[in-house]
């Protein structure tokens, strides 16, 4: 068992995320909650627009614990969406803004969703992709709809919540269904309970000696979508009573404009966006002084980089660790003395272990490698309609991440890769199966293989190593071209190599070690 770094927090406060916002507009009242632009909105302004969401949704036949996908760019409006579903009992079911109509297809035929909150520009491709299925008065637009159809956000957001009665939400009722890209290539929807976000809210505001407070600003750029964004920073802000600053997308230029301009004290990133910063003219020159420090997470951080970074800007960056399924967090460093190389130790009432991967029972020892597992109040309740799967990662309380690491003897982890096939593209999870059955799908490919391969500015990008059928040809742009309209961005292919076989064991599995020693550049796609 690892030492205890950080003291227990109990009792966590049993309560759900429409009264974590509720609290904080009775502490915070008129105190400016979100800027996006020009735009901004309080806290008491956010919360009675998450009131006249949550009444809109049951006047339409929203009913507790039916699903609702919340499809979008960051926005404020999208922040009381968020909690509007929450309050009216729905479960949010966030989908990629940058998803191919295939991903849309997929996750609404899995989650069956009841209802959709989607932005104006995204209306159409979410529709055509199977949106249709759901009722067109329960398809509700963030901005007008360019056809002036169905309902829109703003007049439901307006629309008073009175005689409409909410109903209870015990904190162990299902917030968030959040899909994850699984080994097999088909993404799982982890289902984390109001107690895990609300949980994991409290252990990370805590996480340091100098807690986050309501004096912070955050700088938000980081998605919503995604479980680093949505709970660490949009949730987080919102239960401290912080002010968050609002990018839809990220540009060094605005950042850096809005550090200062609004004097940000707290950065919450990943690594690719530290390297383009260090890399940003004249970075020594821009006025990042408000910053307490940096938190990198998502995916490993290059220490040269983490201290680049703070030579020019004089900013500490520390790591963290977590997962979808941990709510994210579960080990951040204490930014006055980080130790770049590690994660820090486990966050609050938060246990952790290294197994043998040769004797998984057995528990190992200071500065041995083996599977990391964690076992704590913000681990998932399980995955979405998958008891098999559940049971073989949830084992007696503990879950297992699947992350190779090692713990020294303070209790600080050092994830040293991954026994999953994962691939991290810029802090995404790419499932490499996913992209294999794609380009199966190409009429010339008879075998492929897709792993990650360093690259210095994304971590990791997708490389296919494609077996051509007997007497064909075809290029690596060609078949890259064809992934492009099939799957979100950051999941595209960025190299290919064409090989005469796939190496395989006598079971059919990829052998993906050996392609990896042998992998030569290919063609490179260029570009996001």
């Amino acid at each position: 068992m690892n030492p205890i770094l950080r003291p227990s927090l109990k009792p966590y406060p049993e309560i759900s995320l429409p009264e974590v916002l509720s609290r904080s507009a009775k502490h915070f009242g008129d105190k400016i909650a979100a800027v996006h632009g020009s735009q901004t909105a309080t806290f008491s302004q956010l919360n009675a627009q998450c009131a006249g969401i949550a009444a809109g949704l049951a006047r339409s036949g929203v009913e507790p614990g039916q699903r609702v996908a919340l499809m979008g760019q960051n926005s404020i409006d999208y922040i009381a969406a968020f909690f509007g579903i929450l309050k009216a009992g729905g479960v949010v079911v966030p989908f990629s803004p940058a998803y191919a109509a295939r991903e849309i297809a997929a996750q609404l035929v899995d989650c069956e969703a009841a209802a959709a909150i989607v932005d104006s520009d995204l209306l159409a491709r979410f529709t055509e992709a199977g949106g249709s299925l759901i009722p067109a008065e329960k398809r509700i637009s963030i901005g007008k709809p360019e056809e002036d159809r169905g309902p829109c956000l703003e007049n439901l957001g307006i629309s008073p919540g009175t005689g409409v009665s909410f109903p209870p939400l015990a904190p162990d009722r299902l917030a968030v269904i959040a899909y994850s890209s699984g080994t097999t290539g088909v993404p799982k929807g982890v289902m984390l309970t109001h107690r895990n976000l609300v949980t994991n809210l409290v252990q990370f505001q805590y996480q340091d000696p100098m807690p986050i407070t309501p004096a912070d600003t955050f700088l938000n750029h980081l998605p919503f979508f995604h479980i680093y964004g949505m709970n660490v920073l949009m949730a987080e802000a919102v239960a401290v009573g912080a002010t968050q600053v609002i990018m839809s997308r990220y540009d060094p230029e605005e950042l850096v404009d809005l550090i200062a301009r609004h004097r940000a004290t707290l950065l919450f990133t990943v690594p690719p966006v530290l390297l383009s910063l260090v890399h940003f003219p004249r970075i020594q020159d821009r006025d990042l002084s408000s910053l307490r420090y940096v938190n990198s997470g998502a995916a490993p951080l290059p220490a040269e980089v983490a201290r680049e970074f703070r030579a020019l800007t004089g900013v500490p960056v520390k790591q963290g660790y977590g997962l979808t399924e941990t709510s994210p967090a579960i080990n951040t460093d204490f930014y006055a003395h980080a130790e770049i190389e590690s994660v820090g130790p486990p966050l609050a009432d938060t246990e952790e272990r290294v197994l043998d991967l040769r004797g998984p029972r057995r528990v190992l020892g200071p500065g041995e490698v083996g599977e990391l597992v964690v076992r704590g109040p913000q681990v998932m309740r399980g995955y979405w309609r998958d008891p098999g799967l559940t049971s073989r990662v949830l084992v007696d309380g503990w879950f297992h991440t699947g992350d190779l690491a090692r713990m020294d003897e303070r209790g600080y982890v050092f994830i040293v890769g991954r026994t999953k096939e994962m691939i991290k593209y810029k802090g995404y999870t790419v499932a490499p199966a996913e992209l294999e059955a794609l380009l199966l799908e190409h009429p010339l490919v008879q075998d492929c293989a897709v792993i990650g391969v360093a690259d210095q500015e994304a971590g990791e990008i997708p490389k296919a190593f494609v077996v051509l059928k007997p007497g064909q040809a075809v290029s690596g742009d060609v078949l890259m071209e064809f992934l492009r309209g099939k799957v979100a961005g950051y999941k595209r292919v960025r190299q290919v190599e064409f090989v005469d076989a796939v190496p395989r064991s006598p079971s059919g599995k990829i052998l993906r070690h050996l392609l990896a020693s042998k992998a030569a550049p290919g063609s490179v796609l260029k570009g996001g």
